[in-house]
């Protein structure tokens, strides 16, 4: 509307459980166990799994009128796309900016992959807490003269006037 064009172009994550998971279940319809598949061999099934979803979601979204650039759309397992993430690792490495710290590395045993963080569940916790609201005198307050200014803006909640 204010004269610039935002072409949406169509884009797939070809990484993950879900797709993982898919193809261990057309793994347990043959019958075969994953551990038994080679690495290689389990990896093509999965970027065959998600190509053949990629088709089925464009030929969806073309089908509701989507207008989109579908003939260059991008998908995270394309080798340029792949290309580009090393090309900027490179870069981001050259610049200094990567540095060797601990960060977890969250892991499905029942799965045998690795989690993102947002595939993270944790259970409800109920634990013991309590909160007291105690009142500070003003020779307590005259040591955190920020927290008068508080007291001072909401009506006393941290002493008594």
């Amino acid at each position: 509307m204010s004269g610039y064009e935002s072409p949406y172009v169509p884009g797939w994550d070809c990484h993950g459980l879900p797709i993982e998971l898919g193809v261990e279940k057309q793994l347990l319809d043959q019958k075969r166990d994953k551990s038994s598949v080679p690495i290689v061999e389990l990896r093509q099934m999965c970027r065959d799994y998600a190509t053949k979803y990629i088709n089925i979601q464009k030929e969806q979204f073309q089908r509701l009128e989507v207008f989109g650039d579908w003939d260059n759309r991008y998908a995270t397992m394309d080798a340029s796309y792949v290309a580009s993430i090393v090309r900027e690792l490179g870069r981001t490495s050259k610049a200094g900016y990567l540095y060797k710290g601990n960060k977890p590395v969250y892991w499905c045993p029942t799965d045998a992959t690795a989690l993102a963080e947002a595939e993270i569940e944790y259970a409800d916790k109920k634990s013991p807490s309590i909160y007291v609201k105690f009142d500070l005198s003003k020779e307590a307050l005259a040591h955190f003269p920020e927290l008068k200014k508080i007291s001072e803006s909401e009506g006393a909640i941290f002493g008594r006037p």
